[in-house]
Parts: C-alpha cells; structure tokens; sequence
C-alpha cells in the first residue's frame, strides 16, 4: 500500500528452489507486452518468470534452463527499440564475464539467448543515452577504467551475411561421462524440424519446437527414462509419423516415444540389452525392408571388450522384432573409455547407408567400417590404406555427402572410403598455432552453389567459416562461440526459412 498506515491485506508466496545467491538476482518489468509488471527470478539451474495474470493474480512460474550456473544482475529494458522490454543479465564462465540478452518477440515470448563479452566490467547499467528508442549499455571495463556504451543493433539478414554471434538455447548443466545426445526430425508433424536433447539424470526429454514465427521455441521438458545416452528421431515402416528412440544404459532398454495429443508420450520398451552386455550406442538405417535399428551393445573393457550388434524392425502389426541373430565383433581396442558410438554413411558409395564404429575415448583403435550388403546384412570391412582418419570421438566426425570430415588438431580432413580404404581428399587448415578444431560442418552459407566448411575452434572460441575461391577453401567469416563445449554438430532448417 502506498499509504504508511495502511496495512498488507493479502499475501502471496511460491517456492522457487535452488535460487542464486547473487546481488540482483531479482527484477520486475512487462515481460509479454500486457502491461503488468512481471517477476523474473535468476535461479542456478533455471531463470524463473513469473507472468501476472489479467485479473493481476500472479500466474505459476515458468522456466527458462540457464546457458551458465553463475547468472547475476538481472535488469529488465527495451534494449534494441521495438519498444517491448527485454531480458538481460551478466553469466560468468570460467574467466570471462559477458551480458546476456533474451529479447521480447513481437508475441510476447522471451526468446534464446544472445551473448556480448564485455571484458570482465566492473559494473554495467542500462540507460538511454542517445534519446532514440531503447536503452544502450554502459560498462566500465576492468583493466582500463573506462567508460563503455554499447548499443544493440539489428543484425544483417541478407543473403551472404553471417550473425556475429550463435543463439544460445540453455539444455542444463552438463552430467556423466556421455554428455547429452542430440536429434533433429519433425516431431508434431508440421513440417518443421525440431530438436530432441536427452538430460539423462532427471530422467526427461528435452524437446524444441519450431514455433512458426521466429525459429525454435523454448524447451519443453517430458518424463522418459533414466541414463539416457544416446537420441535419435526417424519414422519407421507403417507408421504415419517420426519417433524418438531413446537408449537408456541405465534401464537397459531401447525404447520409442511419439508426439500425440499436444505431448510426447512417454517411452515405451522395444528391446533390451542381452545378458552380460551393456547398452552403448544406437543408430537408424535405411534397409531394403525400409528402416531400421542398429543397437551398439559392449562387454568387458580394454583389449578384451567384445562388440554385439543387434538389429531390429517394426512388423506391420507394430511390434518390433530382431531381423537376425546378434553380430559379435571381437575386436579388440575400438572400444574406448567411455563406450562406442555408431555413425552412419554411405562409404563405399554403393547407394546403402553403412555403419561407422567409433571409440569413444581413449583406444587402440579408431573406427569400424560395418558395410550394407544387398539384404541389408552388415558385413566388417577390411581396413585399409596408408593413412587412418584419426578419428578421436563422434562428435568430431561430420557426413558431408559422400566424404566424412574429421577434425584433427588444428585442421579438418575430409575422407573417402574406397577400394584401397581411407584416403584424404581435401584438407582444410587453422592456420593458427592456437586453434583447436574439434568438430566440422558443411552447409550452404551464401546462397551461392556449394557448401562452405566450418571448423569449430574451441582454441580461439571461433566458428571458422571457409569458403571456396578460385578452387580453393580460404577464410571468409569468424563468428563468436563463447564457452561452448563441443557434444555433437548437426545441420538443419531450424527457423523454416528453406536453408
């Protein structure tokens, strides 16, 4: 009450858990354009908003998962003039300090994250400066004292035109050796692709769906199984719609979940890992019965772990049974410290997708090349040539048609399988004594004929983007990457735009 002698008539309370223990952790402002102050929260886990309903009753809170355990400062202004409040506070990661932004669309949704590094601040406010529309940021920069303003300008659209920065989409802080496994597929059926993120220790399933207006909306979270390692989204003979497979190292099981209803259903078992095996990796083929599962099972460790290979299908009645007997592989080393992973390829570019053993961490040896035969049998190929791929890890493997890129060092390979086995087609160098290129991509990024090739350097905290010229792949655009740690690349229409 504005009145000193008046009395609270009413109170209202919600517990908010794992909250920061930060200055500024708390701010209130019109966060949906409705023009009722809302609350937002800053939690370490999660940002919690608090939106105020049409009668002025405080709604339940929603979360919004953190990019960074270590958030303050939180303020609430119009940063790039459209005239509806935006979301802004500072993440510390490690050694750097930098502003965050979630901008308000046009709808009212808070969107991802933008990141600016501002070189450790001492203290950063928002303030009109300039008298146009929006606030501009001032900073005072730790090691020279003196006084910043930034604005936030709208970032080119054109074709040939990079962002300087990546959105940011929070998937939880990260647990177990695995990491999290990531997919991209049409889940609702609209035609767009989302994205699948597995979170293994709360035992859910991240889901971001494309929302029509702007790109991917924020995560919406579904019970699943427990130990979640590895995600993939495909649609199966006889059934109208994709699925998410999921495999559970933990539970033991492979399991299948649908979109329905509004939500994705929960997992349900379609085979489990045989006696004296664990779980390690899936992946989807394309069979001459239409497609498939191949199930990655481990025994044992070091020189004498032994690899099992399971396939199954969906019948027309929807059940799911092997296609054959189990296929074991003793072969010694591939698998690594942390398991294996299946990738899958057209190697020998006989038209049929085959299958990439890769050790995941530390092993005698790299890879597995698993050939599609006619009948859809896998047979191990022998390997060959002077040269080994030098495989580390998945995650630095990416498909780029009929080549297989592989990042090493400081510079990216791309690989071809043949009659003589590996052997280097075109390789693609940092040409910095800093950079640590731990992955690769190739996608379409001028609109002109061709892929440019992007080497993800974590050495210098850049996306390197190479494109061709005069025959030849030279340096054309960095952009930012912040504190990104390197899990799994993968390329995909993420805002409905065709490319």
């Amino acid at each position: 009450p504005e009145d000193p002698e008046a009395e609270w008539t009413a109170d209202w309370s919600v517990r908010l858990p794992q909250l920061q223990t930060a200055a500024w952790m708390l701010a209130a402002g019109d966060l949906n354009g409705d023009k009722r102050a809302d609350i937002v929260v800053l939690g370490e886990e999660v940002t919690y908003v608090i939106y105020q309903g049409d009668a002025g009753e405080l709604l339940p809170a929603e979360s919004l998962i953190n990019t960074s355990s270590q958030l303050g400062m939180v303020q609430i202004a119009d940063l790039n003039g459209d005239g509806r409040n935006d979301l802004c506070y500072l993440a510390n990661d490690g050694n750097s300090r930098g502003l965050c932004a979630r901008l308000q669309a046009a709808d009212g949704r808070l969107g991802p994250e933008l990141t600016f590094d501002l070189h450790q601040p001492r203290s950063v406010t928002l303030a009109n400066v300039d008298q146009k529309p929006g606030k501009e940021i001032l900073t005072i920069e730790a090691r020279t004292g003196r006084l910043q303003v930034l604005g936030l300008a709208p970032s080119a659209e054109e074709d040939g035109t990079l962002p300087s920065r990546l959105l940011q989409y929070g998937i939880g802080k990260a647990a177990g050796a695995r990491g999290r496994s990531v997919a991209a597929g049409d889940l609702d059926g609209d035609g767009k692709t989302d994205i699948a993120v597995s979170d293994s220790e709360q035992a859910q399933l991240l889901v971001y769906r494309q929302n029509g207006v702007d790109g991917l909306g924020m995560a919406e979270a579904y019970p699943g199984l427990l130990g979640v390692t590895d995600v993939a989204i495909e649609r199966f003979s006889g059934d109208p719609r994709n699925s998410v497979v999921l495999l559970s190292e933990k539970e033991g099981v492979v399991a299948i979940a649908a979109f329905a209803d509004g939500r994705l259903s929960f997992p349900q078992s379609v085979f489990r890992q045989r006696e004296g095996y664990s779980l390690a990796s899936l992946e989807t083929l394309d069979g001459p019965a239409g497609k498939y599962i191949v199930v990655a099972m481990v025994k044992g460790s070091g020189r004498s772990a032994e690899l099992l290979l399971a396939r199954i299908q969906r019948q027309a009645d929807g059940t799911w049974k092997t296609m054959t007997e189990e296929k074991e592989f003793r072969s010694g080393g591939i698998v690594g410290a942390r398991g294996v992973d299946l990738s899958k390829a057209d190697v020998n570019q006989d038209g049929r997708e085959d299958i990439l053993v890769i050790a995941n961490g530390s092993s005698e040896k790299e890879m597995l090349v698993l050939l599609q035969g006619e009948h859809g049998e896998l047979t191990l190929a022998e390997q060959r040539g002077d040269i080994d791929p030098g495989v580390t890890s998945a995650a630095a493997t990416f498909r780029n048609g009929n080549e297989l890129l592989v990042a090493r060092d400081t510079f990216v390979r791309a690989m071809v399988y043949g009659e003589n086995g590996w052997r280097v087609s075109d390789q693609f160098n940092a040409g910095e004594s800093s950079a640590r290129v731990e992955g690769a991509a190739a996608l379409d990024l001028d609109g002109e004929p061709g892929n440019e090739i992007v080497l993800i350097d974590t050495g210098i905290r850049k996306l390197r983007v190479l494109r061709r010229q005069n025959g030849l792949y030279r340096p054309w655009k960095e952009v930012d990457l912040g504190n990104l740690k390197l899990n799994a690349t993968l390329v995909a229409d993420l805002n409905g735009d065709g490319r």
